[in-house]
């Protein structure tokens, strides 16, 4: 699976391999690497072995040194900001620069996969 027109600057694909259904949130709060508090960020759910393209510009964050951060949760768990960041009960946190989701050719997987340098 591979993105026609991709753009480091654009997550384009969140693939889940798992078995399970996640909560996949996308946060630019970093170095704040808990639950994201800014009521604007974005979360998608994904049942097994489903992607979804994540098109959003994050070129601004990354001008500002920002990184893209992608925090998966179990779907079943209630998604409260602040139980969550308190528990950490995040299944994995992704923090990712422009030039490892260059290195991902924009694909950004569950189970994390090792990125290719």
């Amino acid at each position: 699976m591979t993105c026609e027109e991709y753009e480091p600057e654009t997550v384009c694909i969140f693939q889940n391999k798992s078995q399970d259904t996640l909560t996949i949130v996308v946060s630019n709060e970093y170095p704040d690497t808990l639950y994201p508090m800014d009521p604007e960020y974005i979360i998608y759910d994904l049942m097994p072995g489903d992607y979804k393209g994540i098109q959003v510009d994050y070129s601004d964050w990354y001008a500002n040194g920002y990184v893209l951060q992608l925090f998966v949760y179990d779907a079943s768990i209630p998604k409260l900001g602040a139980y969550l960041r308190k528990q950490h009960v995040e299944m994995a946190h992704y923090t990712l620069t422009k030039e490892d989701i260059r290195a991902m050719e924009g694909i950004v997987t569950y189970p994390p996969q090792p990125i290719k340098k």
